[in-house]
């Protein structure tokens, strides 16, 4: 694997919905328009955080649209994190110079240029943990903004990797915005910075092959294509294993650029006792491709899946071929 996740932050507006896309929130708040695009963007305040963790890997490559609303000092943008010890922390002083921290406070490197309050920037830093040789580089709209090399880049007495990813705030009377972030670890390809990119939230718009029943309506698209979930309001449900929704998307724009990958998310949750999961589901041409099963609760979850390339050929998506697809859920158990 190396496409790890993708974001948006286009898909719901309520804070405590977006738990299980990431692993915890904090002090955060969901706009659906003012991003970089005038798309939606997550909000992070004094002491707030979004945070995912992933498995341990030692390189993690992380891309993300960036602002932030004072000039207050030495406030955290992203810290790399081993579970229980931050490994790199990247932030900002107040002279507006980007600084790479081992830790939270021992000072590796420090950008001789310097970023604007209330700018929309696109930050990109690969980093390789180890006690030596390790490195760090951030990017700033495509430019190498300040690195390290052949570094002492673990904060950790044991661990030389990290498992956490976490965009924070750490000083009050300011804002830290984000938008259109990516994951890469080191594994598989790619696993070098992709540069500036835009992560497009598609909904449903039409029924291609389902079976599950619908709470209400004549279309099941209808019952899970809401800007911000409604949860129990509108639903489809199924209690066969295999039973599944494919459901036409709403296309990309004209000429969006190269695709990276197309991640299928869905909302579900059990109304039974008993094991229920659920795994998404992509259908390109006449080739199929199922994500992981996920084990379901009682409340409502996220789960999310990457297709890196096109099911039909193996190779890179293409516009055509993303608004040609079916995407949508199965129960696999």
């Amino acid at each position: 694997m190396a496409i790890r996740l993708i974001e948006g932050f286009d898909a719901c507006t309520d804070v405590t919905r977006y738990h299980g896309k990431w692993t915890s929130i904090t002090g955060c708040t969901l706009s659906s328009t003012g991003g970089r695009f005038n798309s939606g963007y997550v909000s992070v305040s004094n002491n707030g955080a979004i945070q995912r963790t992933f498995d341990p890997q030692q390189t993690w490559v992380i891309g993300f649209a960036w602002q932030y609303t004072s000039s207050a000092p030495n406030t955290a943008i992203l810290a790399l994190e081993d579970g229980v010890t931050t490994q790199i922390t990247i932030d900002k002083d107040a002279a507006g110079s980007l600084r790479i921290l081992r830790g939270t406070t021992t000072v590796l490197a420090t950008s001789s240029a310097a970023v604007s309050a209330n700018t929309w920037y696109y930050v990109e830093v690969k980093a390789l943990i180890a006690n030596s040789g390790g490195y760090v580089i951030v990017r700033v709209n495509g430019t190498e903004f300040v690195s390290v090399a052949n570094a002492d880049t673990q904060n950790s007495s044991s661990n030389a990797w990290a498992s956490s990813i976490k965009f924070l705030q750490t000083v009050s009377g300011n804002f830290n915005k984000y938008d259109d972030v990516y994951v890469l670890d080191g594994t598989g390809t790619p696993n070098d910075f992709l540069g500036d990119h835009r992560v497009r939230t598609l909904l449903p718009a039409a029924d291609d092959a389902v079976q599950f029943t619908r709470s209400t309506g004549a279309y099941n698209y209808a019952n899970v294509d809401d800007p911000s979930p409604d949860d129990d309001g509108t639903y489809n449900e199924s209690s066969t294993a295999g039973a599944r929704d494919l459901l036409r998307f709403a296309s990309l724009p004209a000429n969006p650029g190269a695709v990276r990958c197309v991640q299928v998310s869905a909302r579900a949750r059990k109304d039974d006792a008993g094991a229920r999961s659920l795994r998404t589901v992509v259908k390109s041409g006449v080739t199929e491709a199922t994500g992981a099963s996920n084990a379901l609760g009682t409340s409502y979850q996220y789960v999310a899946d990457v297709f890196a390339t096109d099911p039909a050929t193996g190779a890179a998506w293409t516009d055509t071929a993303v608004n040609a697809a079916s995407f949508g859920y199965e129960v696999a158990s």
